[in-house]
């Protein structure tokens, strides 16, 4: 019955999340914190080499006002660290943590969100600034 279909396919808001991929998760949380930024801000990923800001196409088309450009290589020292926009956000995975002492040390008092997976791991970390 239709109902029953409905009832299938809205049973639960996070089936998608227990079916996808750990980096289909990272883009989905991503792309859901980017959607409410202003116009013009700007997204750094350190994702390399496990993904890149469109490898999910999911990022930019629900955050179309959103810049988003991926750091390939580690921010080690304070020259590595890219430049602030209005608003910037700085996206790491797990592996590249490390990098968000740096970003902070170049560019302190910004708000630091951690979200974390089903298993209760960090998946995502984003460093948000405002100019």
């Amino acid at each position: 019955s239709m109902a029953w279909s409905a009832h299938f396919v809205f049973r639960d808001a996070n089936t998608l999340s227990v079916w996808s991929d750990p980096n289909s998760q990272v883009a989905e949380r991503l792309a859901l914190s980017l959607a409410d930024q202003p116009a013009g801000t700007v997204v750094y990923t350190a994702f390399a080499p496990r993904m890149s800001y469109t490898s999910h196409s999911g990022v930019p088309f629900l955050a179309p006002q959103v810049t988003g450009i991926d750091v390939l290589s580690p921010m080690t020292a304070d020259t590595d660290v890219p430049p602030l926009a209005t608003r910037t956000v700085f996206a790491f995975l797990p592996e590249r943590g490390n990098e968000l002492d740096v970003v902070r040390a170049v560019h302190p008092g910004g708000v630091l969100d951690e979200f974390r997976g089903r298993d209760g791991a960090v998946m995502l970390l984003l460093y948000t600034i405002d100019t």
